[in-house]
């Protein structure tokens, strides 16, 4: 199995690899929860006012607005080489292309699926 450029850690703490290097850590909290939920919403695009909404409720829409702007660059510049892998396919929208990461919370969903998961499987999604 070939390693993926871009690996992510949801499970348990949260955690990117690049090229096999941890990126720098975010300035803030909402930084990973942006990430973690774009993450979580591929490969359907997600509203950037209703992110903003979300991240920031008791912002007025403006200063929201700005804020994401300036965790979605501290996002992007923590993953340097991967940054083009947050997309936005419309002003208003934004999206995550995970083609090729390694992303845990998918492989843990993947090992359950099979239609009767092995004991092997089972333990392979919880390690």
């Amino acid at each position: 199995m070939v390693d993926s450029p871009l690996k992510i850690q949801l499970l348990g703490t949260f955690e990117v690899w690049v090229n096999g290097e941890p990126i720098p850590r975010l300035r803030t909290r909402k930084g990973r929860l942006l990430f973690a939920h774009l993450i979580l919403k591929r490969p359907s695009p997600v509203q950037r006012d209703w992110l903003a909404a979300a991240l920031w409720p008791d912002s007025l829409e403006e200063k929201s607005g700005h804020n994401l702007r300036q965790c979605l660059n501290d996002l992007r510049q923590a993953l340097g080489a991967e940054a083009e892998r947050i997309q936005s396919p419309s002003r208003r929208t934004l999206l995550f292309d995970d083609a090729g990461a390694d992303i845990d919370v998918f492989e843990f969903q993947r090992l359950l699926v099979p239609p009767h998961p092995t004991p092997a499987d089972l333990l392979r999604a919880i390690s």
